[in-house]
């Protein structure tokens, strides 16, 4: 059986019908109106005559070049190997041409004095803003989180929800062959994705990383101020 389906696009919206449901701005509301009351209560419930739908995202974007994985990990690796750190780039992509880019944005690593007396990073990541290519779009992210595995953490989760795009993250940065992750984000919901579907595979390169990306990546202590914050704890 089929129910009328109205749009709320004003205060008072209604049909003849007995039963009819209403799309508003908070919900799915059913309608009923008989001899005696009218009723407006929330659906949470199949709505009947509609079909159900699944969230999913489809990328229509090429993997991302050799390339550019080989220059993010030789950056990635420089700055585990340096400060034991985490870091980040910024992922951008041009539709008409399909290509990517990526940038390093001004990074800070808060960090901690041991026992020894010895500087070490703490596992969570500061970073600024960094200028957009002419005629990209800002496609995501992609970070590292140092020798712990590559997975979302819950700051990570937090940080992309409010960032919809492609979210890359490498780990185990002390094996030859780092681990990957990698998620979409659309509208505030998170869909898994095979790593080799959009990023290859690739060991550590033993290349000098880029180093005006290394010039942005500073020490520094526990607390700040950056606009936004990452962590893989």
């Amino acid at each position: 059986m089929n129910f009328p389906i109205l749009l709320k696009t004003g205060p008072e919206v209604r049909s003849d019908d007995s039963i009819y449901y209403l799309v508003a701005a908070n919900g799915v509301f059913q309608v009923r109106t008989t001899s005696c009351y009218r009723a407006v209560t929330r659906a949470d419930g199949p709505i009947p005559g509609l079909c159900p739908q699944e969230e999913y995202a489809l990328l229509d974007t090429p993997a991302l070049p050799r390339s550019v994985i080989r220059k993010v990990l030789s950056f990635f690796h420089a700055v585990y190997r340096r400060y034991g750190g985490e870091a980040i780039v910024i992922l951008f992509y041009r539709a008409d041409t399909r290509c990517f880019r990526v940038l390093a944005p001004p990074q800070e690593l808060p960090g901690y004095r041991g026992w020894d007396g010895r500087w070490r990073a703490a596992l969570h990541l500061r970073y600024g803003r960094v200028e957009r290519p002419t005629g990209y779009l800002r496609f995501g992210t992609i970070h590292s989180h140092a020798h712990l595995p590559a997975r979302a953490s819950d700051t990570d989760c937090a940080d992309e929800q409010h960032e919809d795009g492609l979210h890359l993250v490498y780990g185990d940065l002390h094996r030859a062959e780092p681990s990957r992750s990698a998620c979409f984000v659309a509208n505030g919901a998170r869909f898994a994705l095979e790593p080799d579907a959009v990023m290859p595979s690739c060991p550590v390169p033993r290349v000098e990383p880029d180093p005006e990306w290394m010039a942005r990546v500073r020490r520094g202590a526990a607390g700040g101020s950056e606009t936004w914050f990452r962590s893989s704890v």
